[in-house]
């Protein structure tokens, strides 16, 4: 008689095998029962791949692809715990870590100052990381986690509707890979809420941010994407405006200021061409990523003439709000401008250098004529002394917030997000649209306008 024999195996997951196989090591080694190790060690687990995940984001690729990981530490030791074994008390962290380390420590960070710790993961655990940011549910935790209170409440939180087919659409067009993992963690939190939860967090200084993964902070190109019927409208050159009506309140002579003011666009064309020595025509100068190309080889992307652009344009508005224009570590122009060189070209240009005595004028007028601000905390630096670059940007993001706030009150019922110098609409009527311009315009501010279809209107104060 012939006999048939059935097998039911069931594949092991990599979290069971590495959660039984440290329990038992953590037993062996420390003497703690094996099924309080289980416990321990799945909570372990938890918690370390939800920071994983959460922070690949904000992560290089570069590093990335070594498995080295830029994470918070500090959280670890307080969220597990301890345990009691022999009347000696041990740290579970540390103790799970010692028999059977996910990754090692190659620099430590800071919690006081928001530091992160730079970790190399093993090999076997980064692709658990990779298949994890596959699972939208997983996903939308590890963002949220510390924020429950807030996703739970309607009220504590804001509801941003995207065109998820658009931008899953559009996705496979973006030229870098930091682009497409921000869109890919939004498709996964939309699929889980239905839309983009965004939960409001108000500064000291005037602006409205909002906590977590947000569209407020994505590229332009990826919110286009997700707001494909939107129109943006936004204050043309709204921190050289805001400068040029100091200048002009506190009666400081400003030529540099004026010049950068009628000629802005050419003066970012010159000052990069002669920091970077390449003109639009140069066949190196080329791929969208400046001078941290992402790409495997030579690439299609569009001339860096843009990217290298932006560069010196937030170079120059730093200067505008207290960036000093010398060469030292901590200095915001060393952070845009990493190569010597090229700063150093910079930092001695003659518009740079003319430039930064303006803003130096600037800066002492409106410090001046603000003591009202001078004992406020927020505006003082780690010594204690009042910091005149977060007075000028405390006073900067107060007329951005004031202008937004004017030109689209009543209007709010066509919002689809709100950025600081303007706003993504949807609906709203041409009459309407021309009830906002006026109102810029009665504040003397140019705005442009960005139409679905990629057409663009400026809008001058002059001519509306």
């Amino acid at each position: 008689m012939k006999t048939n024999y059935e097998f039911k195996t069931q594949v092991l997951t990599h979290w069971e095998l590495y959660v039984k196989e440290t329990a038992r090591l953590l037993h062996v080694n420390t003497g703690y029962p094996i099924n309080k190790s289980l416990t321990k060690v799945a909570k372990f687990y938890d918690v370390v791949i939800n920071e994983f995940i959460k922070q690949t984001i904000y992560n290089k690729d570069a590093l990335l692809s070594l498995g080295i990981y830029n994470i918070y530490l500090t959280g670890f030791a307080k969220e597990l715990g301890t345990f009691n074994v022999n009347k000696t008390r041990r740290c579970v962290y540390k103790s799970i870590l010692a028999v059977c380390p996910l990754f090692r420590v190659l620099g430590k960070g800071d919690g006081l100052s928001k530091k992160l710790s730079s970790v190399v993961v093993i090999p076997s655990f980064r692709k658990v990381i990779n298949e994890g940011m596959t699972n939208s549910y997983l996903v939308s935790d590890c963002i949220f986690r510390d924020y429950l209170d807030e996703i739970s409440d309607p009220s504590r939180h804001e509801k941003v509707y995207i065109d998820a087919d658009s931008l899953r659409s559009a996705r496979s067009g973006f030229k870098k890979k930091h682009t497409v993992r921000v869109a890919n963690y939004l498709l996964h939190v939309h699929k889980v809420f239905g839309y983009l939860p965004h939960i409001p967090n108000e500064s000291n200084f005037g602006r409205l941010y909002y906590r977590c993964l947000n569209l407020q902070g994505a590229p332009k190109e990826l919110r286009k994407a997700a707001l494909p019927n939107a129109i943006e409208v936004d204050i043309d050159s709204c921190s050289n405006e805001f400068l040029m009506r100091q200048a002009n309140k506190h009666g400081v002579g400003c030529n540099y200021l004026k010049l950068f003011s009628d000629e802005k666009a050419s003066m970012r064309v010159e000052i990069t061409k002669k920091v970077f020595n390449v003109d639009e025509s140069d066949a190196n100068f080329y791929c969208d990523f400046g001078t941290e190309c992402e790409c495997d080889s030579k690439c299609d992307c569009k001339p860096v003439t843009d990217s290298y652009l932006k560069i010196i344009k937030q170079c120059i508005t730093s200067i505008g709000f207290g960036a000093r224009i010398i060469d030292y570590k901590d200095n915001a122009i060393n952070t845009l401008l990493q190569n010597k060189i090229h700063r150093a070209r910079f930092l001695n240009h003659e518009f740079i250098t003319g430039y930064s005595s303006d803003m130096k004028k600037i800066t002492t007028a409106v410090v001046k004529a603000h003591p009202e601000l001078h004992d406020l905390p927020y505006l003082h630096s780690n010594s204690g002394k009042l910091s005149s670059s977060k007075l000028m940007a405390y006073q900067f993001q107060h007329f951005e917030r004031y202008a937004m706030d004017t030109a689209f009150s009543g209007f709010d019922e066509y919002v689809k997000l709100r950025i600081h110098d303007g706003r993504y609409i949807e609906g709203m009527s041409a009459d309407d649209l021309n009830v906002v311009k006026r109102r810029f315009a009665d504040m003397k501010l140019t705005v442009s306008v960005e139409f679905n279809n990629n057409l663009k209107e400026v809008a001058h104060a002059s001519n509306v």
